[in-house]
């Protein structure tokens, strides 16, 4: 079987897809026994008549080609019952993140690491946890750590990084960046800032659209970008701009809200082909809605019913 990390154009993604489609088969049961549910078991012709298996079999299955695993990961559980993800192979999570983020902004070991976590630091089986250990732990900068609420501590970190010019990435999530961003008033235009989403168990009730422009005006930068990525994906995207960077072997699609089946509109929920979670379920449909714009995909997130229905009426 190819790696992911091995496509070089359409063609390669297209074919692997068909390929991993092949192998959870003949090794997921829970994928095949929901295929034959919906009559699906046909051999696709297009990425778009595969499959996606709904999220929520996460919260009640185990989902897993192999007979053991290496990683357990469990989502933060703030919309009830929590996702589990097993990974099979750990080398396969840190070639994913490692190879995503450098695709994007250069070699992580040379990058200072700061990172507000607060409330992923809480949950030991986060996926984002493990992903920002190994990037602290791999920096060449002893100053990378987690900050938690200590933002006189990292203020001046981030003033001494600036002014000894070491590449530094301020990752965190909305609310506490937010929080961070009020009081700082630093110019931090030489730090790169991403956002991860977080807002739930906070007082925050922005979307992401204000929360960028809130922090941009605050740290007085433009360089503010958003992560996206989830407990039961290997894979993660950079939002630049106003539309979502993805790596070679991770593409959105979007279905339609009320008919699951019909797969490239310009507005609805994310269907999500990651090949580098070969091993659980590459092919997700999840509850996220988005838009499809010019340059790519903007992923809004989770919406209430009322904001779905104005949705519906838009379209």
């Amino acid at each position: 079987m190819h790696s992911f990390n091995q496509i070089n154009n359409n063609k390669d993604f297209v074919d692997q897809c068909l390929e991993l489609y092949h192998y959870q088969l003949q090794n997921n049961k829970l994928y095949f026994d929901f295929c034959k549910l919906i009559n699906k078991t046909k051999v696709p012709e297009k990425i778009t008549e595969i499959p996606f298996l709904p999220i929520q079999f996460f919260k009640s299955k185990k989902i897993l080609t192999k007979t053991s695993y290496e990683l357990k990961f469990l989502s933060s559980g703030t919309g009830g019952k929590r996702s589990t993800h097993y990974v099979a192979e750990k080398k396969n999570y840190i070639k994913s993140f490692v190879n995503c983020f450098e695709s994007f902004f250069g070699k992580s070991k040379d990058y200072c690491f700061l990172a507000l976590l607060p409330n992923y630091l809480d949950n030991k089986n986060s996926s984002l946890i493990y992903m920002m250990n190994h990037f602290i732990k791999n920096s060449k900068y002893s100053s990378s750590d987690y900050y938690l609420k200590n933002y006189d501590k990292l203020k001046i970190q981030i003033l001494d990084n600036n002014k000894n010019k070491i590449p530094t990435i301020l990752f965190g999530v909305s609310f506490a960046l937010y929080e961070f961003s009020k009081i700082c008033d630093i110019k931090i235009e030489d730090t790169i800032v991403i956002e991860t989403g977080g807002a739930k168990n906070s007082k925050l009730s922005k979307s992401k659209i204000e929360i960028i422009e809130l922090l941009k005006k605050n740290f007085k930068t433009k360089n503010v970008y958003s992560e996206y990525g989830m407990t039961e994906m290997l894979s993660q995207a950079y939002r630049k701009d106003s539309y979502y960077m993805t790596p070679k072997w991770l593409k959105f699609l979007i279905r339609d809200i009320n008919n699951p089946y019909k797969i490239g509109c310009n507005r609805g929920f994310v269907n999500v082909i990651d090949l580098a979670n070969k091993h659980s379920c590459p092919f997700i449909a999840t509850e996220d809605f988005a838009i499809q714009k010019k340059e790519g995909i903007d992923i809004i997130g989770r919406l209430s019913i009322s904001e779905l229905r104005g949705c519906n009426n838009l379209i």
